[in-house]
């Protein structure tokens, strides 16, 4: 119901395809939020890409069409409720359909709801009804919750909310659960100048200042307290997901106030070694013996004969490769995948991928060097497609800072290319290339012809500070391999020039900015060096990986890769290794390894 409006909210899109008893197939399920998850929104290359690789498999693609890319009525002007009655209907009719095959007691129960919302709406005497007015209605009907059985009951059902402001009403045994620093709701900084606020002030915009908010939450945490009338119990547990918690800070207050000791202290705190041994409630305990947690272990031993698979790396796969041998034979290696919940990008996440395809959009339309109204209106046609979660409500100042990132982003990418007499040849252009008997592939952001005929790369990023690390240290190992492929493809002249272009500062980083038309440059080695130095331990890796153990990097007890790897002390110069933990920044594998409990050992 909620889809059924404007502005699409890509959170719902994922909800859809992740709902047990959906309208789509399992296989059209999965593609398409595989696709979601890779760009946030509906209708673009990724959405299409997707969709044409389902037809191609043989799936109907109509349910996507009728469920999802209908047309959306405005969310503030509304959508007439005969439209929204049909819906309902039609939801219905599919949840009829699914009652015998599944035999489940959720469907029964939806079904009986949606047909109580119809019959709301075929009340409504309002010839329209906003996305708000809709929500109400859904709210209504569904305030009583699915009556189907979950589990059977052992005790009274206890009240519960969310927030300790939700307790209105006196209650005689207060549970305040998860009693936790981390829980609190602190106020953000604010992210206007003084200049702005001053501004804002004379135009009679007043801001809520944060000790006004951070007051107003310590009152509600108070007036929770003094709601409870014979017992309040707050629950403070010691470690969560792997991270060991503080006390809630009204814990503070509390202490001040009535002037506890550590002896009365004492008297009213109860730990859950006490409880478990009688002390205090006779509550029935059954003993188990805690299974043990998965081993850091620095490396791992296999059947030897491990191989790349289809003989292929790409940028990011060699990258992991000597970043952590163990994440690439999970991740990488062909036979192994990681399955996991997609997820909705977003910060400079979506940033990220708004400028990819906003760069490839007007490079591919001859028009980067266009105006800033033209640039503005090109994000605009984008969003919705790449990052629609910037259209909802109170999103319009992320939206509006973005836009205006973007567009000088773009101007000085433009200026940079005049200035210097670049053209760009290609842009997201597919690249092969053999080398060490395996085969590089990858796809390049923009190949441009320097004025002198020779290629330059350039790869865009949306920071900066990362990547001028890895050209200082000479780990650009993407640079790397794309000026690898490129030069391997065309061996007779020099390997091409190479930089990063950071879209959030609009800024150049490269370590040739003779090629770029720069006086300033990043710093740190040749690209060729890292080119080098990746050629000398690559074949080491694959030779250890061959013979059955696979090192595993960023753990306390791991070796460096080099040593792992079995280089000799006064060779490893000549070879890459990268800092330890530099792969696990962006690891969900940490599980497996161990890294996630070394903590708790």
């Amino acid at each position: 119901m909620d889809l059924a409006f404007a502005p699409l909210d890509p959170h719902r899109v994922l909800e859809l395809f992740d709902l047990t008893f959906s309208p789509f197939v399992a296989p059209v399920r999965r593609s398409m939020a595989r696709a979601l998850a890779d760009a946030p929104g509906i209708g673009d290359v990724r959405w299409q890409s997707a969709k044409r690789r389902l037809v191609e498999a043989g799936h109907s693609i109509a349910p996507i069409e009728a469920w999802i890319e209908r047309a959306r009525w405005d969310g503030d002007h509304g959508a007439p409720t005969a439209d929204l009655l049909e819906l309902v209907e039609r939801i219905g009719l599919w949840l009829q359909s699914h009652i015998a095959p599944t035999r489940s007691e959720v469907v029964v129960a939806t079904l009986e709801r949606c047909a109580q919302l119809a019959d709301l709406l075929r009340r409504e005497e309002r010839p329209t009804l906003p996305r708000i007015a809709m929500r109400r209605l859904v709210d209504l009907v569904f305030s009583e919750g699915i009556s189907a059985s979950v589990s059977t009951e052992q005790c009274g059902r206890p009240h519960h909310v969310d927030h300790p402001g939700a307790v209105v009403l006196p209650c005689s045994n207060l549970v305040w659960w998860h009693f936790v620093a981390a829980s609190t709701r602190l106020p953000h900084r604010a992210r206007f100048r003084h200049n702005e606020l001053t501004a804002l002030a004379a135009a009679g915009v007043r801001l809520v200042a944060p000790e006004t908010l951070l007051a107003e939450e310590a009152w509600q945490w108070r007036a929770a307290a003094l709601r409870a009338r014979q017992r309040l119990v707050m629950v403070v547990p010691a470690w969560n997901r792997g991270e060991r918690m503080a006390p809630h800070p009204f814990h503070d207050e509390i202490v001040a106030r009535l002037m506890l000791d550590e002896r009365a202290l004492g008297r009213i705190t109860v730990s859950g070694a006490d409880v478990l041994a009688r002390r205090h409630w006779h509550v029935d305990v059954e003993h188990m013996a805690p299974l043990p947690l998965p081993a850091a272990r620095p490396a791992w031993h296999v059947s030897p004969g491990i191989t790349i698979g289809d003989g292929s790396f790409t940028p990011r796969s060699l990258q992991t490769l000597v970043e952590c041998p163990l994440r690439w034979a999970l991740e990488h290696r062909p036979g192994q995948r990681a399955r996991r919940v997609p997820a909705i990008p977003h910060g400079a996440q979506v940033n990220g991928l708004l400028a990819h395809r906003l760069v490839q959009y007007l490079a591919q339309a001859g028009s980067l060097n266009a105006d800033p109204a033209t640039i503005r209106a090109a994000i605009d046609r984008l969003v919705p497609g790449i990052a629609a979660q910037l259209l909802l409500p109170g999103m319009s100042f992320e939206l509006h800072q973005l836009r205006h990132q973007l567009t000088v982003a773009v101007m000085a990418l433009a200026r940079l290319l005049e200035a210097n007499a670049m053209t760009i040849e290609a842009v997201e252009e597919d690249l092969a290339a053999a080398w060490m008997g395996v085969n590089l592939v990858g796809r390049l952001d923009l190949r441009l012809r320097r004025a002198d005929g020779r290629d330059a790369v350039l790869d865009l990023k949306w920071g900066r500070g990362k990547h001028r690390k890895d050209l200082e240290t000479g780990r650009a190992l993407q640079l790397a391999v794309y000026a690898l492929a490129l030069h391997l493809r065309a061996p007779a002249g020099p390997a091409p020039s190479t930089a990063y272009f950071a879209m959030a500062q609009g800024t150049l980083l490269t370590t040739e900015p003779g090629a770029f038309g720069l006086r300033e440059s990043v710093n740190g080695p040749p690209v060729g060096e890292a080119i080098e130095r990746l050629a000398r331990t690559v074949p080491a890796v694959r030779t250890t990986l061959a013979a059955g153990t696979i090192p595993v990097t960023g753990l306390r007890t791991s070796l460096p890769l080099l040593e792992a790897i079995g280089i000799p002390r006064a060779e490893r110069e000549q070879h890459l290794e990268l800092e330890p933990g530099d792969g696990c920044a962006h690891c969900s594998l940490g599980a497996v390894c161990g890294r996630d409990w070394e903590e708790l050992a």
